[in-house]
């Protein structure tokens, strides 16, 4: 075989084995692919379990969680994260943490400090920083960020958060509760000394140190006995130690009495208190702690609180205002003695009575509602003027001022009212305010001034009448609205009231603004100061110009009327002596006239009675009828003209007047009247009557006359009643004559005592001349006296006669 030959074969043969190479490097390449494949895919599994539970280990976790590369984008967070910032899940999407940041710090307090805070952390790459955010709402939130590290490079960092408000308050809280203990320790007025078990020294506060004379630093860690050294007072032997009883059986012992504490300095100090024991939380015994303090202050601040009790007792008893306590349902717990005077109850009385009856009810509404407010806390004390009634019901002005007291645990237990008595200066108060509307209300100028003339007070008719507004005038001197002539009248009105004197209706003039004249009549008062010093003057001016003119004017019309009153005086006395003897004429004609007629009429009368007794038997009905209306008639006839001749004597007849004892006056009435009371069933009552002057007969026919009147003027088959008694007055003595007839209507009560006067229609049951009440009218004229008249219509007549005193029988 040729070279060439030899080379191909052994290049085909080379190409073989390089071919085959290839294949088996290809099937062995094939079959690593799958292998690395399959084991490509069993860590991809691994990884999705492995990111399985990552992210459901953050989602169990109970803090907030979030995570973000070296670039500041979010790669994971649980769910409590976007819970705790309220993060929209649109926002968390875009996986913009700073977008996130500024959310986050919407929540915070200080948000711009929150922003620097973040970027300082990525800036500085720190490895782990803690920080607290205090939120808006009020969360405390503790931030934790640590970087985390793939294959010792950076990878990001996560932030954790966590809600430690609860937490924060309660550090917060022991912190506080320790710093109180402290303080309380330190400020307590009591000592306190705590001990281990041991009995061994581990705290002492100031108050103990002062006692004992040992400073904490050196007593710490001694031995109780050696810093507490104490006594028995009276055997004057060692005392035991009530934190060794406490140490031994776990109970809170108190001191012994007559206990005295040895002081590092050998002074002895009484004291008293208490030991207990301290537990940790599991009830396992930790030591003692032993609270005590100086006897003495007690002891003296008992006595002094005795003697403050008892001056306290002594100013409620003795107050010169009303003091009391109430209880929160109103009722009266204590008063002192000036309460039970403004009110004029006793003191047993008052407690008896709520303070609602004895409030004035106006007053009551605001009353209730200032207690309201107390009880609600929203005013700690208040005052208020109201008014209470008083035990006779007149109602008196008071200013209360009224505390809430509370209790130890902080509840209100009662109310404290101070009272004073404020109705006189009330009444100052209602009569100044009641002067000061009278002052402008006035027509009249009040206008008030200094000694020196300088004016003070301006009223509104001062304007009016001066034309002076108050701001024009006040400060200034008066003598504006005087003429220069008249300024020597203000220095006399100064010095008289200096003397004591009043000036009463001073008439002067003065000057208005406008410069015209006016006349003024002026009254003019002292004003004195508290001391009774004159400081100045008040002065009431009245316009009195019209009246002056009116004065002129009236002169003029009186000489006038002076002239006609002359000539008609003359008339007048002429006329008047004409009528009083056409009076006298005719007085007399009439009595002529009557005294002529009973001689025909008594013939009358006797024939008409003839008649009736003799004749009229035989008469038919009608015949006896009219015989009866003649014998009434004639009857009546004769009773009016003895009336009329009555009254006519009392203008021409002597009257003889001299005490009567109008007690036998009145029984010979009683005879006179007997068969008209006794026919009528009348009841009469008669008082004991006073001596009178007067004429025996004129009495009689006075008394006769009204008791016939009260005897008839009764209601049908109604038995007349009648009262008689007397009254003394000014000018002697009143009789009365009261009976219970049909009474006068006012209308007529004018003219019932004129003659003729017949005020009742019914004739038959009322029958009478009309002379009888003029008779009495006139004859108690006669002798002095007077006659009047209570009457109403249907309720009965009450006369009353006022007759001249006579002399004591």
């Amino acid at each position: 075989m040729t070279n060439d030959q030899n080379e191909d074969v052994q290049l085909r043969s080379v190409a073989l084995q390089n071919a085959q190479s290839i294949l088996a490097a290809r099937e062995q390449a094939e079959r690593e692919l799958i292998s690395a494949k399959a084991a490509l895919e069993a860590k991809t599994k691994e990884l999705a379990i492995s990111l399985a539970m990552v992210q459901a280990t953050l989602e169990a976790a109970t803090d907030a969680i979030l995570v973000t590369d070296t670039q500041g984008q979010i790669t994971n967070y649980n769910r409590k994260y976007t819970e705790m910032w309220k993060i929209p899940s649109e926002v968390i999407e875009t996986r913009d943490y700073k977008r996130l940041q500024e959310i986050c710090s919407k929540h915070l307090h200080d948000s711009w400090q929150y922003l620097l805070r973040i970027n300082e952390i990525y800036s500085n790459s720190t490895q782990e920083s803690f920080d607290q955010l205090r939120l808006i709402d009020g969360r405390v939130i503790e931030m934790v960020s640590t970087i985390q590290h793939v294959e010792d490079k950076n990878g990001g960092r996560v932030w954790n958060f966590r809600d430690i408000t609860d937490r924060t308050k309660a550090e917060e809280e022991v912190r506080r509760q320790q710093e109180w203990l402290r303080v309380t320790l330190e400020s307590i007025g009591d000592a306190v000394i705590t001990t281990d078990i041991h009995s061994q020294v581990t705290f002492l506060n100031p108050i103990a140190e002062i006692l004992t004379g040992w400073p904490f630093e050196e007593a710490l860690g001694q031995p109780l006995k050696t810093v507490f050294n104490i006594i028995n007072e009276k055997s004057r032997q060692p005392a035991l130690h009530p934190i060794d009883q406490v140490l031994r059986e776990g109970i809170i012992v108190e001191l012994s009495n007559h206990t005295a504490l040895i002081a590092r300095d050998g002074t002895e100090i009484s004291i008293e208190d208490s030991a207990a024991p301290i537990r940790d939380f599991t009830g396992k015994l930790l030591g003692a702690v032993m609270v005590f303090h100086d006897v003495i202050n007690k002891r003296q601040a008992e006595e002094a609180l005795r003697q403050s009790e008892q001056k306290l007792r002594a100013i409620f008893n003795q107050a010169a205002v009303g003091i009391a306590t109430i209880d929160l349902e109103g009722q009266w717990e204590e008063v002192n003695q000036k309460f039970s005077d403004i009110l004029g109850y006793t003191h047993e009385e008052l407690l008896q009575i709520p303070l609602r009856d004895l409030t004035y009810s106006e007053d009551l509404p605001r009353s209730n509602q200032k207690i309201e407010e107390l009880l609600a806390g929203h005013i700690s004390d208040y005052a208020l003027e109201k008014r209470y009634i008083r035990k006779d019901g007149s109602l008196v002005w008071s200013l209360d001022t009224v505390t809430l007291l509370w209790d130890a645990e902080g509840n209100p237990r009662q109310f404290l009212v101070i009272v004073e008595d404020i109705t006189l200066r009330k009444k100052v108060e209602e009569d100044s305010l009641r002067l000061s509307a009278v002052v402008e209300s006035s027509d009249d100028a009040i206008i008030s001034k200094t000694l020196t003339g300088i004016i003070t007070s301006w009223n509104q008719a001062a304007e009016r009448m001066f034309g002076y507004t108050a701001p024009e005038v006040l400060g200034k001197s008066i003598s504006i609205l005087f003429p220069p002539e008249r300024l020597e009248e203000e220095r006399d009105i100064i010095a008289r009231l200096k003397r004591g004197e009043r000036v009463d209706h001073y008439e002067t003039e003065r000057i208005r603004k406008d410069g015209t004249f006016l006349n003024v009549s002026l009254t003019v008062s002292a004003l004195k100061d508290h001391n009774g010093q004159i400081i100045g003057a008040s002065k009431i001016a009245r316009d009195i110009t019209e009246r002056k003119r009116a004065e002129v004017e009236l002169r003029q019309a009186q000489e006038k009327l002076n002239l006609y009153a002359e000539e008609l005086e003359k008339q007048v006395v002429a006329r008047t002596a004409y009528l009083d003897e056409s009076i006298r004429s005719l007085e007399s004609v009439c009595y002529t006239i009557a005294h002529d007629l009973r001689s025909p009429l008594r013939a009358m009368q006797g024939f008409t009675q003839i008649i009736a007794e003799d004749y009229a038997p035989a008469f038919d009905e009608e015949g006896r009828a009219l015989t009866s209306r003649i014998v009434t008639a004639t009857t009546r006839m004769d009773a009016l003209i003895h009336d009329l001749l009555e009254y006519a004597k009392l203008s021409h007849v002597d009257l003889p007047c001299q005490t009567l004892d109008l007690n036998e006056v009145m029984q010979k009435v009683m005879e006179a009247l007997h068969s008209d009371i006794i026919s009528k069933k009348a009841q009469i009552l008669i008082q004991s009557l006073p001596p009178v002057w007067g004429n025996q007969t004129i009495v009689e026919q006075i008394l006769t006359n009204i008791l016939t009147n009260a005897l008839k003027f009764v209601e049908k088959n109604e038995p007349p009643s009648i009262e008689i008694w007397s009254e003394s007055m000014e000018g002697g003595p009143r009789i009365f004559i009261k009976d219970n007839g049909i009474g006068i209507a006012e209308k007529h009560q004018d003219r019932i005592f004129e003659m003729f006067q017949r005020l009742h229609e019914n004739e038959k049951q009322y029958a009478g001349t009309g002379v009888g009440l003029a008779i009495v009218k006139k004859s108690i004229e006669r002798i002095g006296g007077s006659v009047g008249l209570y009457a109403l219509e249907s309720q009965g007549s009450c006369f009353y006669l006022d007759f001249l005193p006579g002399e004591n029988l």
